[in-house]
C-alpha cells in the first residue's frame, strides 16, 4: 500500500485537484471569523471532534445560503460513537463524516448503540452530532489523531514548542542525513512504526468502504494530527497526499478546502453520476415483472430467492444506463480462428443489441454489486 501513496505539495493539490468555487472578497471575510482554539487540539482529550464539527459545519452552512439549501452538507462526529461502543476502539468508525443533510441520510447514520439501550437515550442522540459512520451517505471522512499519539500514519513538522510531543516522524522536506536513499525518504514521509502502519491501513479501509459503498470514481479525505492536517485524495490507483499543513493558527488552507468542497458538484467529489438511484416507478415495474416470471415458472427457487434477498437490503437499488454504441455484440466477443469466422454481413454481429440503450438495475450485496433486472431487455 506505501508505493500507493504519493506526497505533492499542498499548493498543487489546491490548484490541480480541488474543484468548487473560490470565495468571493465578501465570502473570505465571513470565512475569516471563524477561528479555532489551539488548546482544543493539544493532549489527548476528544473534545476535537465537536470542535471540529462545528468548525465544518459552520464554513458549510455558508458554501449553501440561499437557493442552494436543498444540497447542504452537514459534518457528523461519528468518532465517539465508534470508541465508546465498539470492542475495535473506533477502528472502523471514521471521526468526522460529512454527508448530505436530508430525511435518508439522517435515518441511515445510526445514533450510537449505547444511546439505543433506552428511549430517553436514543431521543438525545438523535437531537446529537454522535452517529455511527454510515458509508453509503458519508460523502467526505475525516479522521484525527490527538497530538501526543505516536500512531499518525504520516510525518509531522517537529513543532519549537514540543506541543507535538516526540515523534518518530519528521517534516516531509527533512532529510536528516538521509541524502538520496530513497528508501530513507518514503521512511521520513511514512513513519514505519507499528502504529503508523496500523494508522495507514485503518485510513485506507475507509476509502474502500466509501468506493465499495457508493458510486464513487475517486474521494476525498482529511487525516488531522493535533494542529496540522494533510488532505487525501484516493481513487483505483493510488493515493495522493498533500503536505501537511497547519490549520489552526492559520486556517486559510483548511477553510479554503471545506469551502471548495461544499461548492464542489458531485463529479467534482469523485461521484459517477451515470449511476443515478433508481426511481419508484422502474421498481415497482421491475417486481412486476419478477412476479409474472415466477408465475409463470420461468424463475428457479435460486433466482426468486436471490431476488427476494436483493430487494430486502438496506442498500439502494441503482439504475445504471449504457449507451447502445458502447454496446458488445456476443458474436464479437467469440474466439476468431480465420476470416471464414466473420460474418459476411456486418450487421449479423450486432443482431444481438437492443435497439434501445440498455439500462440495468444493480443492488449492492456484501462486497459486490448484483444486476437484478434489465429494464430495457426484460431479462434476468
Amino acid at each position: 500500500m506505501d508505493d500507493k501513496l504519493v506526497p505533492i505539495p499542498v499548493r498543487d493539490m489546491m490548484c490541480r485537484h480541488i474543484g468548487g468555487k473560490a470565495p468571493t472578497a465578501e465570502m473570505k471575510a465571513k470565512l475569516a471569523r471563524i477561528k479555532l482554539s489551539e488548546d482544543n487540539f493539544t493532549g489527548e482529550g476528544l473534545s476535537a471532534y465537536k470542535t471540529l464539527c462545528a468548525f465544518i459545519r459552520s464554513i458549510l452552512d455558508l458554501c449553501t445560503e440561499g437557493d442552494a439549501s436543498w444540497c447542504r452538507l452537514v459534518a457528523r462526529d461519528t468518532g465517539n460513537s465508534g470508541r465508546s461502543n465498539r470492542g475495535d476502539g473506533g477502528m472502523k468508525n471514521s471521526d468526522i463524516s460529512v454527508c448530505k443533510d436530508h430525511d435518508e441520510a439522517r435515518a441511515t447514520h445510526q445514533p450510537a448503540t449505547k444511546a439505543n439501550e433506552d428511549a430517553e437515550n436514543t431521543e438525545k442522540a438523535q437531537a446529537s452530532s454522535e452517529v455511527a459512520t454510515s458509508w453509503r451517505c458519508a460523502s467526505l471522512v475525516i479522521e484525527c489523531k490527538s497530538s501526543t499519539s505516536r500512531d499518525h500514519p504520516f510525518s509531522l513538522p517537529r513543532a519549537s514548542n514540543g506541543r507535538l510531543g516526540k515523534t518518530p516522524a519528521i517534516c516531509d522536506k527533512e532529510r536528516d542525513g538521509a541524502g538520496s536513499n530513497r528508501q530513507a525518504e518514503k521512511d521520513n514521509f511514512l513513519p514505519q512504526t507499528h502504529g503508523a502502519v496500523k494508522a495507514r491501513s485503518q485510513i485506507s479501509e475507509y476509502a474502500l468502504h466509501l468506493m465499495r459503498s457508493q458510486p464513487r470514481q475517486f474521494c476525498f479525505m482529511v487525516v488531522v494530527a493535533g494542529c496540522y492536517a494533510r488532505i487525501l485524495r484516493w481513487d483505483r490507483a493510488g493515493t495522493i497526499v498533500s503536505e501537511s499543513f497547519e490549520f489552526v493558527k492559520d486556517s486559510f488552507t483548511m477553510v479554503t478546502f471545506l469551502y471548495k468542497y461544499g461548492t464542489m458538484t458531485q463529479e467534482e467529489r469523485g461521484f459517477d453520476t451515470s449511476v443515478v438511484e433508481a426511481p419508484r416507478h422502474d421498481i415497482d415495474e421491475m417486481i412486476v415483472w419478477k412476479v409474472g416470471m415466477v408465475e409463470d415458472g420461468k424463475l428457479s427457487p435460486y433466482h426468486t430467492e436471490r431476488f427476494k434477498d436483493a430487494m430486502e437490503t438496506k442498500w439502494p437499488i441503482y439504475k445504471v444506463t449504457i449507451p447502445r454504441e458502447n454496446l458488445i455484440s456476443a458474436a464479437e466477443l467469440e474466439p476468431k480462428v480465420d476470416e471464414a469466422c466473420v460474418p459476411e454481413d456486418s450487421s449479423q454481429s450486432h443482431s444481438d443489441i437492443p435497439a434501445e440503450d440498455l439500462t440495468l438495475l444493480v443492488v449492492r450485496r456484501s462486497d459486490m454489486w448484483y444486476s437484478i433486472y434489465v429494464a430495457s431487455g426484460w431479462s434476468s
